[in-house]
């Protein structure tokens, strides 16, 4: 995943870490934190600190996944080939 540069249309970080295509990405808000939600065919969730381009959190899941959203209760919802999965629901 690239997060880019609106103005200049450049690249100002390259998020590495699924092995397969993403499928979903949404902004997540964790305890004050603007982080990144990714899901891929790879199987897991991630979330990513965009400053840093890292991943926090490798959450895997057990099914093809296609979706994800994030709730301003503190829940990420992920929709796969199963149903719903909520893998993290945070104050």
């Amino acid at each position: 995943m690239r997060i880019w540069d609106l103005a200049t249309g450049s690249t100002e970080r390259t998020l590495k870490g699924h092995t397969g295509w993403v499928r979903g990405v949404c902004a997540v808000r964790v305890q004050g934190r603007e982080l990144l939600a990714s899901v891929g065919v790879d199987r897991t969730v991630r979330i990513w600190d965009p400053s840093t381009g890292h991943p926090r959190h490798v959450i895997p899941i057990h099914y093809g996944a296609h979706a994800l959203a994030w709730f301003n209760a503190g829940c990420l919802v992920v929709g796969n080939s199963a149903g719903l999965l909520a893998p993290g629901c945070w104050p």
